[in-house]
């Protein structure tokens, strides 16, 4: 991040960096593309903010970013796009217009486009966050405008605490959570957000059936946040443990459950969000089956 102005539109205004801390440069994951792509954390340097790229379009950002302990975050900023942080190990200090918010392990923040904010790892162990931004990048879009004194934000953005143990449960061995679900139909964490859906789903291998195999007319991520998770991709099995992006474009085949002996936790984000005005001739999972031929 530069601390000059240039012409480029996606970076609007000065940043004040008395109010900031040490930003590393952009790193991107090696595992870019593909159906799984696990997150080499071993490129995050140790005494700085970081930022992993995990998947870039124009519907949607996800990106893995963390920071070392007692350390400033990018000084104070907003976004064009709406913005999630969902918190996956260690504190985050997070300022909010004229709130301060303490985010711990399982901690959400829904952050609309527009609303200044700071944060910082007010711990002593690194910290470790899932930022999703919806849309993502485009044309006209700024990324990141630098805000100006926090003393005169106005109110903006809201945090959840999610405690599973208080989730219903969505089929035997399966609990669940909504975080944003734009038609309204389930609660939801974030009931204003309209750019995508996701939901967080503990599951209990052996107890929970799973999905088999369908198709989605959506773009679909999971991401493990522990345990493993059993991911079938066409004919192709792959086990999948924490710190992995799963990511699925409409049409492609698949199914999921957990597998090992160990609670499995994933994150599912939908985007664009799907229709729950479902039919029988308009459904939200298409059931598929695959025959392989002899050649």
């Amino acid at each position: 991040m530069s601390s000059t102005r240039t012409s480029n539109p996606m970076f609007v205004g000065e940043p004040d960096w008395s109010q900031g801390g040490a930003v590393a440069p952009g790193i991107v994951n090696p595992a870019e593309t593909g159906f799984v792509r696990p997150v080499d954390l071993s490129l995050a340097p140790d005494d700085m903010f970081f930022a992993i790229q995990l998947h870039l379009s124009s519907e949607v950002m996800l990106t893995l970013c963390g920071n070392a302990p007692g350390r400033l975050g990018p000084p104070p900023h907003s976004h064009g796009m709406d913005q999630f942080f969902y918190v996956l190990e260690g504190t985050m200090e997070l300022r909010l217009g004229q709130e301060t918010h303490i985010l711990n392990a399982g901690s959400v923040a829904h952050i609309p486009a527009g609303t200044p904010h700071k944060h910082r790892n007010p711990g002593t162990e690194r910290e470790l966050h899932l930022e999703v931004i919806a849309p993502g990048m485009g044309i006209g879009r700024t990324f990141m405008e630098w805000a100006g004194d926090p003393g005169t934000w106005a109110p903006g953005g809201s945090v959840a605490h999610l405690r599973p143990d208080e989730w219903p449960e969505s089929q035997p061995g399966t609990r669940g959570h909504f975080l944003s679900e734009p038609s309204g139909k389930f609660d939801a964490a974030f009931p204003d957000s309209n750019e995508l859906m996701w939901f967080v789903l503990k599951s209990q291998p052996g107890v929970a059936r799973g999905m088999g195999l369908h198709v989605h007319e959506f773009h679909q991520f999971y991401y493990v946040t522990e345990g493993t998770l059993g991911v079938e991709i066409g004919f192709e099995h792959h086990e999948v443990g924490p710190h992995t992006l799963v990511a699925i474009p409409p049409g492609v085949p698949h199914g999921n459950g957990a597998i090992g002996t160990e609670t499995e936790t994933h994150l599912t984000i939908n985007v664009p969000p799907p229709r729950w005005q479902t039919s029988p001739e308009n459904p939200w999972d298409v059931p598929v089956t695959l025959e392989r031929r002899e050649r």
